[in-house]
């Protein structure tokens, strides 16, 4: 990690609440976004985390990119809002919403990459609203790529929703 946001500890948590519109850490012709780094614990999204940058070349990108989950250790996103490209490594979770099941959606401006071992954490209402992950080119980019033995972990949160609570998908 080269400077940035980290949360490292079994029961730490941090809660980012409004819109940070952070900028690329200099202004050359490859600006350095800034990097949020969950090695262990909770980062919980309430708002965008960067902004769109021009480098020196005209090309266009996010300020800052998002890496969840190292060596194995349980590192955790929830929340809502707007990140960069972001790596979900294996045995992170990724959870729209937030853990009291409240909906949301975290887009993600770039690419999102599932790294075998990773979840994807999803609720889902009787009335058709459920998490989402979405996925945008900021000029390049905008892929999600899903490793082998990624899992969708379904929660439904009453009743009517169709899916079964603790369900999972490969």
């Amino acid at each position: 990690l080269e400077g940035g946001v980290a949360v490292d500890g079994e029961n730490a948590k941090l809660v980012l609440k409004g819109d940070l519109g952070t900028a690329a850490a200099d202004s050359g012709n490859f600006p350095d976004p800034t990097r949020f780094y969950v090695k262990k614990g909770t980062l919980v999204l309430g708002g965008e985390t960067g902004q769109v940058v021009t480098n020196g070349f005209g090309g266009k990108s996010y300020s800052s990119v998002v890496l969840v989950g190292k060596d194995g250790a349980a590192a955790r996103l929830e929340g809502w809002g707007t990140t960069g490209d972001m790596d979900i490594n294996g045995n992170a979770i990724i959870a729209p919403g937030t853990s009291d099941n409240a909906i949301g959606t975290i887009t993600v401006k770039g690419n999102l990459t599932f790294y075998p071992g990773s979840v994807y954490n999803v609720d889902i209402a009787g009335d058709g609203r459920s998490d989402k992950l979405v996925v945008e080119a900021v000029v390049n980019g905008g892929k999600a790529t899903i490793g082998a033995g990624t899992n969708v972990q379904v929660t439904a949160l009453n009743d009517r929703a169709h899916e079964q609570t603790g369900e999972n998908y490969t």
